[in-house]
């Protein structure tokens, strides 16, 4: 497979930089500048510009008012590079009339038409500034339009005279002499306009938004933001006005009236035309309180206890109807996880006076309860291992008719080592064997129940979200034949609850695990002899302690001016701290201190004790979201320290760097610490090169190629290192004058097969610094050799993986 691989690559490279070269002359020498097939009489656009004069002096909000302005002007010119327009010379040469062939796809996929000025409405567009400018206040406006040619290309510049803006002198809410002009005068202290500020239409259409809101918050449920109308008295002088806010004398009454709930009706088995309106005596009554009658579910068939939906539901009979909360009953009925679809219908009662009751209909229609899938994979790793993987999950989403999530996992694994050399294979392997395999086996079940479960009353995190309480367990066996079997049990229980559309929280106050190590071998223990450090790292050991992760989504931002931002961060950071409490209680019944060669222990097992951080910043920077351009980089720091009963990090929480989703012009979990190389890390045999320590960047641009097919182009810098010193692992330590010669780096490309639900990714890369070479020795980028079959072989890492790395 390697020998395949060793044998395409080189020809792929040749064949692409072969295209390339040509592509890049054919835009040269067929004109660059793109005007080849452009005419005076039909000349190029190149782009606009407003040119402001302002008559009397800076205008307030200037930069918001000009933004805005320009805003409006389109469409955008052809796409310039230094004094090239490659894409328009790209669609001139390669123009054809057929709607297929090699010809049709780089004028289509690579080459854009181009834009001339004929093509631009500049009269609308003048007075879609001018439009922009009188919202604004600036009523005396004017503007004209001129366009300049210069041979085969002209722009066109747009003028703007304005003058000082309109300004509000006073804002006068509706006089009403009802219920509904008082709620209104009520919500004046919170107005969005203010007397002094500069007119703005578009801060008048928040304030008639807001004022429904507010409304709809107190029971008027037919209200709405088209009953209010404005009414605008400019002629006091002095450029200053007045805002009358005024409601439609025809607006029906029963906008003018509040509403009350009367009585919630759930139906958890809702299907499509069913007769909601039905008498309450068909009905089971439940409640919130006991002796509640004004709640009544549908109980045949129900798969639901009823006071689960109850928990979700925001609506109190006898109160005000709020559109809040009927959003936040909307959400956590969706949030419960078991349901397709919920929807809430209200049916207003007959009433005198002057409040109205409305009844209110929870349609749910439950999500399909069990699945059970399986999965299959063959996967070839950067670490030289390959094999067959399956994975069966059975998934219940109402478990004990409660919408709990339970999740059971069964999952194997087989590898062997396939043939080839290591990315950092420069030293000798006298022992390196062939034909190593692994094999690994696992089960877990995992349980998530939409409330808090503590044994005393806390506040509610999140109203518009369902908190979760997560039991979790899992054994794992993984045997490294010839080497070792090391079995694993986890244990954790903990909470996970979403404070807003963006921010996502988990803390397991508890977490448990056991590490065994068994059926070592003599080539095993030979190699780890020597270093006690390394050996207490795979000791027998329990884990004991708790970890809490924070993490934020810009992109998860649902409101207007979020969809408007092109760039999107991620941010995780992850707080993990064990073997505290129970040190702690030993150390008051136990004369002696312990230490990491004579640790305390339970159950005749030592205990780890270690305090761990780590942080994941990720920045996505969007050029175009309609063709997917985009810049990703990603930021990583972590660091760990054992003290009082330990001497060194549990192998399981140490940090490591390489591999698909890391450095990938190295095999995963091969750099590092520092400096430091290990003869038996380079053979891939049996443990991984980890650290105490890891800094880590990468940067990736990623562009479409056709179709499904994304490309990309990457560089990853990093490595781990050590707290502190260990004699055995030499370089291994961390030291802020050497930290530049001690990272390694890699670059490469990409292809990624993208579906949207699924990605297919094809990374090659190799690297440029090695950090356990000698030092001025390190970066090796001058010995790259495309043509040379042992460089190839001992530099080039292909990366197969499911999923963008970052």
């Amino acid at each position: 497979m390697r020998n395949i691989f060793y044998l395409f690559v080189p020809r792929f490279f040749s064949t692409f930089s072969i295209f390339c070269f040509v592509l890049v002359s054919i835009s040269i020498n067929s004109g660059c500048t793109g005007l080849s097939k452009i005419t005076k009489e039909n000349p190029l656009y190149t782009g606009s510009e407003i040119k402001w004069e302002e008559k009397e002096g800076d205008i307030p909000q200037e930069k918001r008012v000009k933004a805005e302005s320009e805003e409006v002007i389109a469409p955008e010119p052809n796409t310039k590079f230094l004094w090239m327009r490659p894409q328009l010379a790209f669609y001139n040469t390669f123009y054809t009339e057929k709607e297929k062939g090699f010809k049709h796809w780089v004028m289509t996929k690579i080459g854009k038409p181009p834009v001339l000025v004929k093509d631009i409405n500049e009269e609308r567009v003048r007075l879609l500034v001018l439009n922009r400018l009188l919202s604004n206040g600036h009523f005396q406006a004017e503007t004209e339009v001129e366009i300049k040619q210069k041979g085969k290309t002209a722009e066109i510049i747009y003028g703007a005279t304005v003058y000082q803006p309109y300004i509000l002198d006073s804002i006068n809410f509706p006089e009403e002499p009802n219920p509904l002009g008082n709620v209104l005068n009520n919500a004046y202290k919170e107005t969005l306009i203010k007397k002094g500020d500069p007119y703005n239409f578009a801060l008048l259409e928040q304030e008639r938004k807001r004022l429904n809101d507010y409304a709809k918050e107190k029971g008027y449920f037919y209200f709405s933001d088209k009953f209010i109308i404005y009414k605008v008295d400019s002629t006091i002088g002095n450029r200053k006005m007045n805002i009358y806010m005024q409601v439609k004398d025809k607006m029906p009454d029963i906008a003018r009236k509040p509403y009350r709930i009367r009585n919630v009706f759930l139906y958890p088995n809702y299907q499509m035309g069913m007769d909601t309106i039905k008498s309450p005596s068909s009905l089971k009554r439940i409640g919130k309180l006991e002796g509640d009658s004004s709640y009544y579910c549908l109980m045949e068939n129900c798969t639901f206890r009823p006071e689960i939906l109850s928990r979700s539901i925001y609506l109190e009979p006898d109160t005000l109807y709020s559109a809040q909360r009927h959003e936040q009953t909307l959400k956590h009925l969706m949030g419960l996880g078991a349901l397709k679809f919920a929807d809430i219908r209200y049916k207003p009662i007959d009433s005198l006076g002057n409040e109205g009751y409305l009844d209110a209909y929870i349609q749910m229609v439950p999500s399909k309860r069990k699945s059970l899938r399986a999965e299959l994979d063959v996967v070839s790793k950067s670490n030289n291992f390959a094999g067959p993987g399956i994975n069966l999950s059975y998934r219940n989403k109402n478990a004990f008719r409660g919408a709990e999530l339970l999740v059971v996992r069964l999952d194997g694994r087989f590898e062997t080592q396939i043939s080839g050399r290591n990315s950092n294979q420069n030293i000798e392997q006298p022992n390196q064997q062939n034909g190593l395999y692994s094999y690994e086996i696992g089960a877990g079940l995992e349980l998530y129940v939409p409330r808090f479960i503590v044994p005393f009353k806390i506040p509610s995190l999140a109203q518009e979200y369902v908190p979760k309480t997560v039991y979790q367990g899992e054994v794992r066996l993984l045997s490294r034949v010839n080497y070792f079997k090391l079995l694993s049990g986890t244990a954790q229980f903990g909470y996970d609850w979403q404070e807003t559309a963006t921010k996502r929280h988990r803390f397991n106050p508890v977490s448990i695990n056991y590490v065994r190590l068994m059926d070592t071998t003599s080539l095993f223990n030979e190699a780890i002899g020597d270093n006690p450090l390394l050996q207490r790292s795979f000791q027998n050991q329990f884990i004991l302690g708790g970890n809490y992760s924070f993490t934020y989504q810009s992109a998860a931002k649902v409101d207007e001016n979020a969809r408007k931002n092109k760039n999107h961060i991620f941010f995780n950071g992850n707080i993990d701290i064990g073997g505290n409490l129970i040190h702690s209680v030993q150390s008051i019944f136990v004369s002696r201190k312990s230490s990491g060669s004579n640790p305390y222990t339970i159950f005749s097992e030592p205990y780890a004790q270690y305090a761990r951080a780590d942080i994941d910043f990720r920045y996505y920077l969007n050029f175009n979201e309609e063709t997917h351009h985009k810049i990703a980089t990603r930021f990583i720091a972590g660091i760990g320290a054992s003290y009082g009963n330990a001497d060194v990090l549990p192998y399981t929480k140490q940090f490591f760097a390489g591999g698909a989703n890391s450095i990938r012009a190295f095999q995963a979990r091969s750099i590092g610490p520092g400096s430091y190389i290990s003869k038996d890390s380079t053979s891939g045999l049996f443990y991984d090169q980890t650290g105490d320590m890891r800094l880590e960047a990468n940067i990736e641009y990623r562009f479409p190629i056709y179709s499904v097919f994304k490309g990309a182009v990457f560089a990853d810098a990093g490595n781990v290192w050590l707290v502190r010193e260990d004699p055995n692992r030499e370089g291994g330590l961390f030291k802020a004058k050497d930290l530049i010669d001690d990272i390694a780096v890699g670059v490469g490309a990409g292809l990624r097969i993208d579906v949207t639900f699924f990605v297919l990714r094809f990374d090659v890369a190799f690297p440029v610094s090695k950090p356990w070479l000698p030092e001025n020795e390190r970066w090796v980028r001058r010995q790259t050799d495309f043509g040379d079959r042992k460089w190839r072989r001992d530099n080039l890492v292909l990366n197969i993986a499911i999923g963008y790395p970052f």
